[in-house]
């Protein structure tokens, strides 16, 4: 009796031991699955990627400011999106960022709508008119010591690949830097920058009064 009790147990030990490798060796095939494709995935440079939308904020080049999205189509069907928002007229990048990893129909319903602080409405717009908006209002800044913001560095890359079309673009007002003012801006250290790098009287200030309305001044 006691042989057979043994012998059920050692039965159903070397079962627990066989599922336990089984499922040991799943996770083993999962996971090596798993690193597969994100090796191909880092492979795989975004600037390779298909552009899956680019558009630009309606009325852009008339108010200054460039809310720009591209949005790039992964190897998995998902998006990955750059979000950039351009002052044309004086400083340039203010603010850029990416978000990875969602579908289609959440960048439509979740990102694209929200992404800005500002309500904006959308329209198309060309990759590399896009990108010549971006890289030729940084330059335009760099030049009276603006700078674009910290994370210009990872959302660069959503624009690899795209060659800018910079033709029939402009910037500033007149060839001189326009600094808009916001009534919730802070301006000492941009005055200051525009002092020292395009000099009083070469540029402009505009302080917004209204929802509706700007009143211009010179440098002050």
């Amino acid at each position: 009796m006691m042989g057979k009790n043994a012998s059920s147990a050692e039965r159903a030990a070397r079962k627990r031991r066989e599922r336990e490798a089984r499922v040991k060796a799943g996770k083993v095939r999962r996971r090596t699955a798993r690193e597969a494709i994100a090796s191909r995935s880092k492979q795989i440079r975004v600037g390779d990627l298909p552009v899956h939308d680019c558009v630009v904020s309606r009325g852009w080049s008339d108010s200054g400011l460039a809310h720009i999205l591209m949005a790039r189509q992964e190897t998995d069907g998902n998006v990955v999106v750059g979000g950039y928002y351009v002052d044309i007229l004086c400083v340039g990048l203010k603010d850029s960022a990416v978000v990875r990893g969602v579908s289609a129909k959440e960048y439509e319903e979740r990102v694209k709508p929200n992404i800005f602080k500002d309500i904006v409405q959308f329209e198309n717009c060309d990759p590399g008119v896009a990108k010549g908006i971006v890289e030729g209002a940084m330059l335009f800044a760099e030049k009276f010591g603006f700078r674009p913001n910290r994370r210009w560095e990872e959302s660069k890359t959503i624009l690899d690949g795209i060659v800018p079309k910079p033709e029939g673009l402009a910037f500033g007002r007149g060839g001189k830097p326009c600094l808009v003012v916001r009534k919730s801006d802070s301006v000492n250290a941009a005055l200051r920058k525009l002092d020292r790098f395009a000099g009083a009287g070469n540029y402009t200030v505009v302080r917004e009064v209204s929802d509706e309305g700007e009143t211009e001044s010179g440098a002050d």
